[in-house]
Parts: C-alpha cells; sequence; structure tokens
C-alpha cells in the first residue's frame, strides 16, 4: 500500500492530487487500524495468561478437596460419591435403561 501511495504522489500530474491524497487516507487508516490490532493481540495474550494462572489454582483446590473427601471416607464409595453428583452430565435421553451399580472396593 505504501508503494501505491508512493507512485500516486510520484505521478500526481498524470493521476491528480485527489487520488493521492484518497490513497494517504487509505494508508493512515490502515496504518492506525493495524496498530490498535497489534495492541489487542497483547492483551488477548495477557488474558490468557492470567486465565491460565486462576485455571491452575481452581484445579489445585478441587484436587485437594477431592483427596480430603478420599481420605474422610475410606473404602465408602456410597458416601464419596454423595459429593459427586453427576447426574447433569449423564444422558438424559436413555432414561429407561438402568444406571450402572458403583464400583466395590
Amino acid at each position: 500500500m505504501e508503494r501505491f501511495v508512493a507512485a500516486a504522489n510520484r505521478y500526481t500530474v498524470q493521476l491528480g492530487g485527489a487520488l493521492a491524497t484518497e490513497f494517504q487516507g487509505y494508508l493512515t487508516a490502515f496504518t492506525t487500524a493495524r496498530t490498535s490490532q497489534l495492541l489487542k493481540l497483547g492483551e488477548v495474550a495477557d488474558s490468557k495468561t492470567d486465565a491460565s494462572f486462576k485455571g491452575d489454582t481452581v484445579e489445585n483446590e478441587l484436587m485437594k478437596n477431592v483427596h480430603l473427601i478420599g481420605a474422610m471416607f475410606v473404602g465408602d464409595i456410597n458416601t464419596c460419591m454423595d459429593f459427586f453428583d453427576q447426574s447433569f452430565v449423564r444422558d438424559s435421553s436413555n432414561e429407561d435403561e438402568e444406571e450402572p451399580a458403583p464400583p466395590t472396593p
């Protein structure tokens, strides 16, 4: 785009000043938009890093909770499963099928 503006400026006599001015405006608008885009990319990268850090914190805390519940009810699977209601995850389209029994220790 810069080469086109340079050529339009070089041949202003043949093409007219309006064309060179118009394309100089396009170049300025493009440069401004591109600079803004690059700044936003940096912001997104920072947000991803922050989200990743927060996700690690949540994951660690959940793992501590799972270990604590397991340690509190060693060998008592039914009591442990009271803390982990997964009915919202299961497929509700097969409601007439039997639910599988929990594993035995």
